[in-house]
């Protein structure tokens, strides 16, 4: 008679295997899910800055609107108040509202030779909201001039 030999249990390692590949995959998709949050923050942020600054050009230009209205209207100081927004003009989609101040002696209707601050104010508007105060525009822009 021989003696029975017994043959040493085989290690099972495909459980630790799995493991490893799964833990691998989770790893990857989170880096994959992370690179594409963060592409997405940065493709928003751009494009709020770009309606910002385009915001910004078009309270410069408005400016320009409110100086050309002004230049036609001989009488402008006697129509302002020095330091009182103007109403709301609704001007391409966004509400634009406009102060001039006296610099020297905050009354417009004195010396006529007197400098004056122009501040302009510009919103955006939401579905055809008129008034910047109730409109709550997604963007402003200020533009100020002593003209």
């Amino acid at each position: 008679m021989t003696a029975g030999r017994t043959r040493p249990a085989r290690r099972r390692c495909g459980g630790s295997s799995y493991a490893l590949v799964l833990g691998v995959t989770v790893m990857i998709t989170v880096v994959g899910i992370a690179g594409l949050t963060a592409r997405r923050v940065r493709d928003r942020a751009a494009q709020a800055a770009g309606a910002a600054r385009a915001l910004d050009v078009q309270a410069r230009g408005a400016m320009d609107l409110v100086l050309a209205h002004l230049h036609a209207d001989p009488d402008w100081r006697e129509r302002h108040g020095s330091g009182q927004w103007s109403g709301p003009i609704n001007v391409h989609g966004s509400a634009l509202r406009y102060r001039l101040t006296d610099t020297v002696d905050g009354n417009l209707r004195g010396d006529t030779e007197h400098p004056f601050e122009l501040a302009v104010d510009l919103r955006r508007t939401r579905a055809g909201e008129a008034d910047p105060a109730a409109a709550g525009g997604d963007a402003a822009a200020r533009a100020r001039g002593v003209v």
